[in-house]
């Protein structure tokens, strides 16, 4: 994810992290979120995690189409600002955010089986 091609139209590259994100800084949110999944016990948690977390990234892209179109469109360019292409508070993020802060299940531990190890006799 670039900021580039949506520089030159307004887009800000440094954003204060309490407004919100650049598309840089949201680059390194989503994989930070996207590395969560890692720690989880199983495949079908895993999956289930990365699964929400690319539709938040499909609604999070279209939180920025509306806000780049809003600025490009703008009946007042001359006053037209964009202070982030992604608000702090804009329903995917907030979502990821919840779902990060829920602790994950911990992992279950494997059965070691010793077969060179003879059985305890009690004596």
């Amino acid at each position: 994810m670039g900021s580039r091609p949506i520089c030159p139209h307004g887009a800000p590259d440094v954003v204060d992290k309490s407004v919100g994100f650049t598309m840089l800084t949201f680059g390194a949110f989503y994989r930070a979120h996207l590395k969560r999944a890692f720690s989880l016990a199983t495949l079908e948690e895993q999956v289930s995690w990365l699964d929400d977390a690319a539709l938040q990234f499909h609604l999070a892209l279209g939180v920025i189409q509306i806000q780049l179109g809003q600025f490009i469109l703008s009946t007042q360019p001359d006053l037209a600002k964009m202070v982030c292409i992604l608000p702090r508070d804009c329903a995917p993020l907030e979502h990821l955010r919840r779902k990060k802060n829920q602790p994950p299940a911990p992992r279950a531990q494997p059965r070691r089986h010793l077969v060179d190890q003879p059985p305890q006799t009690g004596g």
